[in-house]
């Protein structure tokens, strides 16, 4: 059990792929291995493991590449590598730059694979163990969800900043309510042969929902609590 007064052990990386994808599910992952380091080493490698999963599935899935729904956690990471460039379009040619990055990304395939095996060994939810089995220290704990805190954000902004196709799968246009109408209060209507009107939020959602995506991360995050439209509550606030 989590408790909740428990100390979170922050995860900016992770919570950034969390607000850049859109997706509850990650949120949800993140939020709960932030609280499970401390009052639960254990569970922690389980998390870690399985936030890797969420984001190299959703990056293989965003990038429309088919994969089998079994597939093991070694060939996971390394073909979501495989569908990444990780470098600028400007490095892609460079021969001596890339063998650098060749060796950083085996360092991350070790990382995935010590992760993978920690779970196997001494995760909680992975398999029953005598009542008196030991817990390791949070200070293990800390190093799994530094790893998977660094990996997951340099493979999700390598997906988000090149080429590829990448949809926003999971971005409500009806759960931004606040935001749709910052949008339609700064821009003109879209009126076409003088009988179609179009919202522009609508628009902007429905033909791109990257830049819609981004500039909702940028609004929720400047804006102050005075700057609140008129009868319409934070999303984010409990």
């Amino acid at each position: 059990m989590i408790d909740e007064d428990t100390p979170l052990f922050p995860m900016p990386g992770a919570r950034e792929v969390a607000e850049l994808s859109g997706g509850d599910y990650i949120t949800k992952l993140v939020s709960t291995l932030e609280r499970s380091v401390y009052s639960n080493p254990n569970l922690s490698f389980d998390l870690a493991k399985s936030l890797i999963e969420s984001v190299c599935k959703t990056i293989l899935n965003d990038r429309g590449h088919e994969f089998d729904r079994n597939i093991n956690f070694p060939t996971l990471t390394r073909t979501t590598l495989e569908q990444l460039q990780i470098v600028p379009d400007e490095y892609a040619e460079a021969a001596a730059v890339k063998q650098c990055f060749d060796k950083t990304l085996d360092g991350f395939l070790k990382i995935f694979s010590g992760i993978g095996e920690l779970r196997n060994k001494e995760g909680l939810a992975s398999h029953g163990k005598d009542a008196y089995t030991p817990m390791l220290d949070p200070l293990q704990a800390q190093l799994m969800a530094r790893a998977a805190d660094a990996v997951v954000n340099f493979l999700y902004k390598s997906h988000r900043n090149y080429v590829g196709p990448q949809p926003y799968r999971g971005i409500s246009y009806e759960e931004n309510e606040e935001y749709n109408q910052y949008i339609d209060s700064i821009h003109s209507e879209i009126v076409i042969f003088e009988e179609y009107t179009f919202k522009p939020s609508e628009v902007l959602y429905q033909f791109d929902q990257v830049a819609y995506n981004d500039q909702r991360i940028e609004f929720t995050t400047s804006k102050q609590p005075e700057d609140r439209l008129p009868g319409v509550e934070d999303p984010h606030e409990e």
